[in-house]
């Protein structure tokens, strides 16, 4: 009799343990859909407090956090945070799969409702407005095409009721170098007034509505990229008339915390050919650190955030690498780059001529050769931004491995060993010192201190 009992309570235990709980995301998932919530994300904690916990301990700046009975019964947990860029981000978890489902809907329906259909002859004024007029085009349709390709959202940044309009023109006559423009327009009555006229690299999702405001209207944020790394967070505040630009922030990628104030673009400071050996190993960040230490600390990251509590589903949606892109500013850079590399050429070639045409046979074979052996910088970083995303893709994948392991610290030394092994490496060579220090302060006392080879 005493046997199942104690059966029975460890198999309430369990499904105590297995209690399931929905997540509303940034965007519906696209793979793994419960049917139950298919816009929500869904995974098993022991109850809504755990879920908190995870939170408060992976988010300690986390405010507003509230747990709310729903109608059938359920519970919700609510809560927000803001990174050190500013950025609001909310977080919703329900035990209840309707629930979760209807608050996502809702939430995805506001968001419809800003990009919002005008007719075309409303498009075509607004274009008057912006100073984009019929006569100055050779034809009807592109003008027509502009008007149709307006992403519109309607807003209200000063609360009087009456909405702006924060408009990206998504035709090529108004993308370039430099990005698409963008205007915010104020509407009284029938008269327009355009209030903003700049520019953003991606889209409508560049340009954020601030919380902060300036006489009575609401900031906005113009999000551009500026390196391979980072970004730059253009603020615009109201002066009474119109937006001007008051603060830009330089904000880094991967971690989302400003890193700088000084929003100035650095253009290439060299014009000579720069030898980079094709096999180099430049794109380590410091000599002696080999990729498979950096995978190890990876690794042993996952292992932290496991023993944290956090889930495996939420951790592959925190840190899902986002595939690189080719900015505005790395094409001037390589045009830049390009340009400078011709000048020099060019008069390279101008003194060779002055010594006869021997010698200017002699340097265009010198130039040919330097430039099969010329490797660009600008490419070369390109190359390792590319690198970087590979190796966060590959760790996605071992991460899974990782939260799937009965033993995950073995785990973790198989694959350290595979990964040397196939690098021609001993499977046993030892972590570099940095990458373990770093890994020794990070991680939970229970992993245990992780031993370094000698400088």
């Amino acid at each position: 009799m005493k046997s199942l009992l104690l059966i029975f309570l460890i198999a309430v235990t369990v499904q105590a343990r297995a209690l399931s709980i929905y997540y509303a995301a940034g965007q519906p998932p696209t793979e793994n859909i419960p049917a139950e919530s298919p816009l929500c994300y869904k995974f098993q904690v022991a109850n809504i407090e755990e879920q908190l916990n995870k939170l408060k301990i992976k988010y300690p700046n986390l405010y507003d956090a509230q747990t709310i009975k729903n109608d059938d019964g359920s519970r919700s947990l609510l809560a927000k945070r803001k990174s050190e860029s500013g950025e609001e981000f909310n977080y919703f978890y329900s035990e209840s799969p309707q629930v979760c489902n209807a608050y996502q809907q809702t939430r995805l329906n506001d968001q419809t409702q800003n990009n919002i259909t005008l007719s075309l002859d409303q498009r075509k004024m607004i274009l008057e407005k912006a100073g984009i007029f019929l006569k100055n085009f050779e034809n009807e349709k592109e003008y027509l095409d502009i008007a149709k390709s307006l992403d519109i959202r309607k807003v209200d940044l000063n609360s009087d009721t009456v909405p702006e309009y924060i408009i990206v023109i998504n035709h090529h006559s108004y993308s370039g170098i430099i990005g698409r423009s963008f205007f915010v327009i104020s509407q009284k009555e029938n008269t327009y007034n355009v209030l903003l006229d700049n520019y953003v690299d991606g889209g409508k999702d560049d340009i954020l509505v601030d919380q902060d405001s300036s006489n009575n209207w609401k900031n906005i944020i113009a999000a551009r990229n500026a390196g391979p790394q980072y970004s730059h967070r253009y603020t615009y505040s109201y002066d009474g008339s119109k937006y001007i630009e008051s603060k830009c922030t330089k904000v880094d990628d991967d971690t989302k915390k400003i890193i700088g104030d000084n929003c100035a673009f650095e253009e290439p400071t060299s014009s000579t050919a720069t030898s980079i050996p094709t096999g180099s190993t430049s794109a380590q960040p410091k000599p002696g650190i080999h990729p498979c230490d950096l995978e190890t600390q990876g690794m042993m990251n996952v292992l932290k955030n496991r023993q944290d509590g956090i889930s495996m589903e939420e951790y592959l949606l925190l840190n899902k690498p986002k595939k690189p892109e080719i900015t505005p500013q790395d094409r001037y850079r390589i045009s830049s780059e390009e340009n400078q590399r011709s000048i020099e050429k060019a008069k390279r070639m101008t003194e060779a001529w002055k010594q006869g045409s021997e010698a200017a046979r002699d340097m265009e074979a010198r130039l040919a050769a330097e430039d099969r052996l010329y490797v660009s910088p600008v490419m070369t970083e390109l190359a390792m931004r590319e690198q970087k995303y590979q190796m966060q893709l590959k760790m996605q994948e071992i991460a899974a491995v990782i939260y799937q392991s009965k033993d995950p610290q073995q785990t973790i030394v198989r694959i350290r060993e595979k990964c040397l092994t196939d690098a021609g490496l001993d499977k046993a060579t030892p972590i570099h010192p940095e990458i373990a220090a770093q890994i020794n302060k990070d991680q939970n006392p229970l992993i245990g201190p992780i031993p370094a080879r000698s400088p």
